[in-house]
């Protein structure tokens, strides 16, 4: 792979945040194009996937600002930018739970 300096974990970071969703469509390839799910097909899914591809980048960045270094693990930017379709998910789901007032309260 030949070295893109600054852009290089960036686009690493691009290239992971597809792979859960790609993996997913994968696994369809044993299935008539007709017997498909419907949401592969819908233009709200793709746009939500291309957002994954965004989120994995700014991620990548985020970590570039904290000050890591991808020079010598590149690997980790695949990582990272893999990771998050699933970071956000994990984030989306605790947004509801409202937080106890006390530890007693918890059961």
């Amino acid at each position: 792979m030949p070295d893109l300096g600054v852009l290089e974990p960036i686009a690493l970071g691009i290239l992971g945040g597809p792979f859960s969703e790609f993996i997913q469509i994968f696994d369809l390839r044993r299935h008539k194009v007709t017997d498909w799910p419907y949401w592969v097909r819908l233009r709200s899914y793709w746009i939500l996937t291309i957002g994954m591809v965004v989120a994995g980048a700014m991620l990548v960045i985020i970590h570039e600002r904290a000050g890591t270094s991808f020079v010598k693990n590149p690997w980790l930017a695949l990582n990272i930018g893999a990771s998050a379709p699933l970071l956000l998910r994990q984030l989306g789901a605790g947004a509801g739970t409202p937080v106890p007032k006390n530890l007693a309260e918890v059961d």
